[in-house]
């Protein structure tokens, strides 16, 4: 975990804490009414519920939030009811007569353990809290490595498979493929398909700044052409500066090239000179890593200007082609949300 996470951890927590919510009003109340021992055994029942909802974030439920927010509201509205049903319960139970000096009701510790981690793990603030911090603390690792794609290999893999077995989809299915274009043999993996559904335009953008919470990053650069699509809202989301790779020839400032080889000659893409500063740490984005081969170029024109490269991010990887391979014998971190076999 960076510092700067860490930071916005621990100022959250402390917020969370002093915050009143339905947690703090239980412990207290139990502990005015009833005792020291009572208070032990709710303020027990919390520290469980919290490990319950933290311990659910971790075993997939980040993971179903990201990929539905109609059933993130729906979790937050169950939380709300029951609590809802416990005020209610409250209220009822009160006796008729109000207040009444030396009355007493029979509450066992038990009872109060058990209300507490009830009422703490449905906590609709307890379970925003974890699922905005938990896995984005968790070490990251590449998509089509044994580890996963959001956290250890257990993690990212049961992600998936939650995801699947709940009948959502992910984002290759929204990915359309046209055979024998733009040559026969040829298996076009086509996102504008990804693009023009809002739902998974976001899940795809959700999932490529995943890898990245916390990291400090000063510039995206998007690769042309789809790469402007992805870099822009990837910059936006991370608030930061956007910058273009393109082919020679379209940028209208000052640049430097690089050439690259092609199945059939050679091409030649361009940065302008004073769009990365020396040290700014950079984020470099397409939507497919085939053979590299821009990237690859684009990577060089970065360094050349100074720029520290934090990792390269796709949608599609095409592993057949080695792409990957090239770049991570650059040095570079590679991220791709899913891939494909052939070519």
């Amino acid at each position: 975990m960076s510092l700067e996470l860490w930071l916005t951890f621990v100022a959250a927590s402390t917020a969370l804490l002093l915050i009143p919510g339905p947690t703090v009003l239980l412990v207290l109340s139990y502990a005015l009414s009833k005792g020291r021992s009572v208070a032990v055994a709710s303020a027990a029942g919390v520290a469980l519920g919290d490990l319950i909802a933290m311990t659910a974030s971790l075993l997939g439920l980040g993971a179903l939030v990201l990929a539905s927010a109609t059933l993130f509201v729906a979790l937050k509205w169950v939380g709300a009811a029951y609590l809802i049903w416990l005020g209610v319960k409250l209220i009822r139970s009160a006796p008729s007569e109000g207040l009444v000096a030396g009355a007493q009701i029979d509450v066992s510790a038990k009872h109060v353990f058990g209300h507490a981690a009830a009422v703490t793990a449905l906590n609709p603030k307890s379970i925003a809290f974890f699922i905005a911090f938990v896995h984005c603390a968790a070490p990251h690792h590449h998509m089509d490595h044994p580890r996963g794609w959001c956290g250890p290999h257990w993690y990212g893999r049961l992600n998936r498979n939650i995801a699947q077995e709940c009948g959502m989809k992910q984002v290759q299915d929204y990915i359309r493929t046209i055979v024998d274009f733009p040559h026969d043999g040829i298996m076009f993996r086509d996102v504008t398909t990804l693009f023009a559904d809002a739902r998974g335009f976001r899940m795809a953008i959700d999932q490529m700044l995943h890898p990245y919470a916390g990291i400090d990053i000063d510039k995206v650069v998007g690769l042309e052409a789809r790469g402007f699509i992805l870099g822009g809202a990837i910059a936006h989301q991370l608030s930061v500066g956007f910058v273009p790779i393109r082919k020679k020839g379209k940028l209208p400032g000052r640049t430097i090239s690089q050439d690259y080889k092609l199945e059939y000659g050679e091409a030649i893409v361009e940065i302008h000179d004073d769009a990365i500063q020396p040290g700014e740490k950079v984020l470099v984005v397409d939507d497919l890593l085939a053979t590299g081969g821009t990237a690859e170029a684009g990577i060089k024109l970065i360094e050349r200007l100074g720029g520290e490269i934090v990792s390269c991010a796709f949608i599609i990887d095409l592993p057949e082609l080695g792409g990957r391979k090239k770049l991570e014998a650059m040095g570079m971190e590679v991220h791709a949300l899913c891939a494909f076999d052939g070519v």
